[in-house]
C-alpha cells in the first residue's frame, strides 16, 4: 500500500536489517499511481514521529526549545560537526550546547549515533559503499564501553539494539529486550526497542507474533510486508478462519487489490523482476480470492461484510465487468460494516455507471448524476479527509478519467469532449497547438453562454477558462497563421489584470528586436521586472505589421525593399526562430513548432525587397535573412552536435539553400557579415571545403 511505502525505508522499527522491500512492487513512473481500494485509516509517518521525540528527548537533555533549529541540529549531525571546526565553520547547535555545558557522555552518545547513522546511509543505492560487520561490531564495542547517566541509559541500550540488527545477531537482541528494555515503562523508546523483536519474529517467519507488534506500534511499513506473503486465496481463508475478524484481513484485501490493479495497467510486468512477482501472484490467484470474498458474504460471519462485498464489486469493476459491479456495489450499501466503506462505495458505483449498457438512469437524469458527481470532486473533494480523499483522486486520475472520456466522446461533440478533458487534467497545450482556431473561437462561444445541458453547464462551471485567457489565446493563434487583423479585434480585449498575472509578460516586456537583423540576441534572462504598468505587446505586435503593409503599399523602389526587409525580419523576431518567439509560440522549444507562418510571410517579404533593389549590401542582407529562416520541416541554421562538440548547419533547402550559395559565391570571405556571423562561416567551412 502506497501510503506505507513512501517511508518504510527510513523507519521500519523491526526490519531494520533486513529491509526487505517495499510494500507495493512499482515505484516508478507510475500511469495508476494512486491506490484505488482503500478499507484501512492512514498510519502516521513514523519517520517525523521519531525525529519529533528524539528532538524533545535532547532538547530537554540539552536545555533547549525544541524548534525547527534544534530538529536541523538532530536531524543534520555529521561526525565532522564533532571535530574542532575553524572559525568559519557554522557549529551545529546541539554539539555546541553540550560542550559548554561539559556533558561529554551526551557527546559521546551522540557522536556513536552520528556514526552508526553514516555507515547505514553509506549502504543507501544513491551512493553505495559496502559495510563491513567489523565496522559495525567496531562502534558496538565502542557503547558497550561507554558509560552514561541514567538520563542517557535507555538511549544508549536502543543504540546497542540497532547495531545488533545491523549485525543480525538475533539472540544477542533478545537478551537485550527480555534483560532490560522490556522492563521500561511504556515510552516511544521501548515501542522502537520492540519493534527490533518484532523484526526478529518476522525474520523466523513467526508472523502471528510479528503482527500484533507491528499493529499495536501501527508500523505500516511492517505490516504490509506481512501482508505481501499473504496475498493467496489459501494464506487469506486460513487468516479468515483463525478470526473473521482479524485486524489484517483489511490490509491484505487493500494490498490484493491495488496489487491487481497495477498489474492490470502494465503490459511489461511478466518481466520475472522480484518486484513484479507479486503482479504476477495476485493475477493467477484472482479467482479464488473473490470467491472466497462472495464466501465470506455469504457466512456473515464477519463484521465488516459490506468491506468484503465492495472488494468482490471493484475487482470486477477493475476487470471491465461494469455491469456486475454496479449491482454488487449496491448490494454492498445496505451491508453492515465499519463506516470506513459507504463513502467510497459511491465513487466505485459512478466509476461502473459511466461505462454500464444501459445506463441505470435516464439520458437526461444520468447527465444530471455525471454532473452532481464532478461538481463533489471538485468542490468538496480536496477538504476531504483519508481514505476518502486519495481514492478520489486516484479514480478521477485514472478509471474515471477514461470513463468519463468515453461517455462524452460518443456525443461526437468536440466541444463537450476537450470541456471534459480540461475539466480532469487543466492542460491547455491541445487547445494551443491542435486543436483549429475556428473550433476554438466555437468553445469560447460555447464558455461564455454558460453551456447546454446539465453536463455542458457543469463542464463550463469547472473549466475556468475566461474570456480573457480565450482572448489572448485566439489573437496568438492567428498571429500564428499569419491573420493579424482578426488577431488584433482578440488581443485588444485583454485585459491588462490579465496580462499581469501571466508568467510571460515580463519576458515579453523586457525582449526587444535585437540591432542585428536576423539573428538571437545571447542575453541572460531578467525576470524581477516590475508588472505593475503592463504593455499589451502581442496587440502592439499587430498594430506594428499592419502599420508596416500599408506603408509597403505606399513606397516604391529601394523605400520598398527596406520596408519589406524590415518587415520580414520582425515577422522573423516573432517566429518560433527569433527573439521575440513568445509573440506567436509559447512552446517555441519543441521540436514541432519551429516553423509557422510568420516563417513563410518572413520568406515572402526577403523575395519582394530583392525584386525592389539592385543595391548590394541590400541584397547581402536578403539573402543572409533568407538563410536564417528555418526551413517548413522547422530546421533551424544552427544546431549542436554533442559528440563531436561542435555546432553544425542543418541541410538547408528551398530558400535557404538558395540564399547560402548566393552568399557564398557572391561575397568575400573578409565581407563583414561572416565576421559578424559564426554559422555563416561554419556553413561554408562543411560545404565549401574547396574554397
Amino acid at each position: 500500500m502506497k501510503n506505507f511505502k513512501r517511508y518504510f525505508l527510513a523507519i521500519s522499527l523491526g526490519l531494520l536489517a533486513t529491509t526487505a522491500g517495499m510494500a507495493c512492487g512499482w515505484d516508478g513512473d507510475d500511469p495508476s499511481f494512486y491506490d484505488l481500494f482503500r478499507c484501512t485509516k492512514p498510519l502516521p509517518n513514523l519517520q517525523d514521529q521519531h525525529t519529533d521525540e528524539s528532538v524533545q528527548f535532547w532538547g530537554r537533555y540539552a536545555g533547549l526549545p525544541a524548534d525547527d533549529a534544534l530538529k536541523d541540529a538532530v536531524r543534520y549531525l555529521r561526525l565532522q560537526d564533532f571535530e574542532d571546526g575553524d572559525d568559519e565553520t557554522i557549529p551545529n547547535l546541539l554539539v555546541s550546547t553540550l560542550r559548554e555545558q561539559g556533558k561529554t557522555d551526551g557527546l559521546a552518545l551522540l557522536q556513536l549515533n552520528t556514526e552508526l547513522n553514516e555507515l547505514v546511509e553509506s549502504t543507501q543505492f544513491w551512493y553505495y559503499q559496502k559495510v563491513t560487520p567489523e565496522q559495525y561490531q567496531e562502534v558496538l564495542n565502542k557503547a558497550n564501553k561507554l558509560k552514561v547517566g541514567k538520563d542517557l541509559a535507555k538511549r544508549l541500550t536502543f543504540l546497542k539494539m540497532r547495531i545488533l540488527s545491523r549485525l543480525n545477531d538475533n539472540d544477542a537482541m533478545m537478551r537485550l529486550w527480555n534483560n532490560d528494555a522490556s522492563q521500561w515503562e511504556p515510552s516511544e523508546i521501548r515501542d522502537r526497542m520492540e519493534g527490533y523483536v518484532a523484526g526478529i519474529y518476522f525474520r523466523k517467519g513467526e508472523y502471528d507474533k510479528a503482527l500484533p507488534i507491528y499493529f499495536r506500534l501501527r508500523d505500516g511499513g511492517s505490516i504490509s510486508l506481512c501482508v505481501n506473503r499473504m496475498l493467496d486465496s489459501t494464506s487469506i481463508e486460513e487468516a479468515y478462519r483463525k478470526d473473521p475478524n482479524a485486524m489484517i484481513l483489511p490490509y491484505i484485501l487493500e494490498d490484493y487489490a491495488n496489487y491487481f490493479y497495477h498489474a492490470s495497467q502494465h503490459d511489461y510486468w511478466e518481466q520475472g523482476d522480484d518486484d513484479y512477482k507479486i503482479w504476477t501472484k495476485v493475477t493467477r490467484e484472482r479467482e479464488g480470492v473473490v470467491a472466497l470474498a462472495e464466501k465470506v458474504v455469504a457466512e456473515g460471519k464477519a463484521k465488516d461484510l459490506q468491506m468484503w462485498q465492495t472488494f468482490v464489486g471493484f475487482m470486477q469493476l477493475i476487470t471491465g465487468q461494469e455491469n456486475l459491479a454496479y449491482q454488487t456495489l449496491t448490494k454492498a450499501e445496505d451491508l453492515p460494516g465499519n463506516g470506513s466503506m459507504d463513502k467510497l462505495i459511491r465513487h466505485y458505483k459512478f466509476a461502473a455507471s459511466l461505462a454500464m449498457t444501459p445506463k441505470p438512469e435516464e439520458p437526461e437524469k444520468f447527465d444530471q448524476y455525471v454532473a452532481d458527481e464532478i461538481k463533489y470532486y471538485k468542490e468538496v473533494g480536496s477538504f476531504l479527509n483519508e481514505p476518502e480523499h486519495g481514492v478520489l483522486n486516484g479514480l478521477y486520475g485514472q478509471e474515471i478519467a477514461k470513463r468519463l472520456q468515453a461517455y462524452v466522446d460518443q456525443r461526437q461533440d468536440p466541444t463537450l469532449s476537450f470541456l471534459t478533458r480540461y475539466v480532469l487534467d487543466s492542460n491547455s497545450w491541445e487547445l494551443d497547438h491542435q486543436t483549429p482556431t475556428k473550433q476554438v473561437q466555437e468553445l469560447q462561444h460555447y464558455v461564455k453562454h454558460g453551456g447546454d445541458g446539465p453536463l455542458g453547464e457543469c463542464l463550463v462551471r469547472y473549466c475556468f477558462l475566461s474570456q480573457d485567457f480565450f482572448n489572448e489565446l485566439i489573437g496568438t493563434k492567428l498571429i500564428r497563421e499569419g491573420n493579424y487583423e482578426e488577431a488584433k479585434e482578440y488581443l485588444e480585449k485583454v485585459s491588462d489584470d490579465y496580462l499581469r498575472g501571466k508568467g510571460i509578460t515580463p519576458y515579453l516586456m523586457k525582449r526587444q528586436r535585437p540591432d542585428t537583423p536576423f539573428q538571437r540576441k545571447d542575453r541572460s534572462e531578467i525576470w524581477d521586472l516590475d508588472v505593475s504598468e503592463v504593455d499589451n505587446i502581442k496587440y502592439q505586435f499587430c498594430l506594428q505589421v499592419l502599420s508596416m503593409k500599408e506603408w509597403l503599399n505606399e513606397a516604391k523602389g529601394e523605400k520598398k525593399a527596406e520596408v519589406a526587409f524590415n518587415l520580414a525580419d520582425m515577422l522573423f523576431q516573432a517566429s518560433p526562430a527569433g527573439d521575440l518567439w513568445a509573440i506567436s509560440e509559447y512552446s517555441w522549444s519543441s521540436a514541432d513548432y519551429h516553423y509557422n507562418e510568420l516563417n513563410v510571410q518572413a520568406d515572402h517579404y526577403l523575395k519582394l525587397a530583392l525584386d525592389c533593389t539592385d543595391d548590394f549590401e541590400m541584397k547581402v542582407k536578403c539573402h543572409f535573412g533568407l538563410a536564417a529562416n528555418p526551413t517548413p520541416n522547422g530546421e533551424t541554421y544552427l544546431r549542436y552536435e554533442k559528440d563531436k562538440k561542435r555546432y553544425y548547419i542543418c541541410t538547408p533547402e528551398g530558400p535557404q539553400r538558395e540564399a547560402y550559395n548566393w552568399l557564398h559565391y557572391q561575397t568575400k570571405r573578409d565581407s563583414p557579415i561572416y565576421e559578424s556571423c559564426d554559422w555563416l562561416k561554419w556553413y561554408v567551412a562543411d560545404n565549401y571545403e574547396a574554397y
